[in-house]
């Protein structure tokens, strides 16, 4: 399955009409969710230390997904926030 995030067009190994692919990919963006949301709850670091860390995040949940280098096709020197929340947005809410 080819999903277009931010222009860059991923292949996606699993199918999401399918069970089993929808509840992987549950799955995936939950794990996703949960790594940006304990990346947020830090006490005692600067905000930008957190933008850092949830492009990270972001990008490699991306090569994990999509495989290698997929995140840094995606963010395309957006190294920002707004990339971040695009991406978020467009997993949680892609359906097949």
């Amino acid at each position: 399955m080819k999903i277009d995030i931010m222009g860059v067009e991923l292949d996606l190994s699993y199918d999401l009409t399918e069970a089993d692919g929808a509840k992987h990919w549950e799955e995936k963006v939950a794990s996703l969710t949960e790594q940006l949301i304990a990346v947020e709850k830090k006490t005692g670091i600067m905000q930008s230390q957190v933008i850092q860390e949830e492009i990270s995040v972001t990008k490699k949940w991306l090569d994990q997904v999509f495989g290698a280098e997929s995140g840094s096709k995606v963010f395309d020197g957006r190294e920002n926030l707004k990339t971040v929340y695009v991406v978020q947005n467009l997993m949680r809410n892609l359906h097949a």
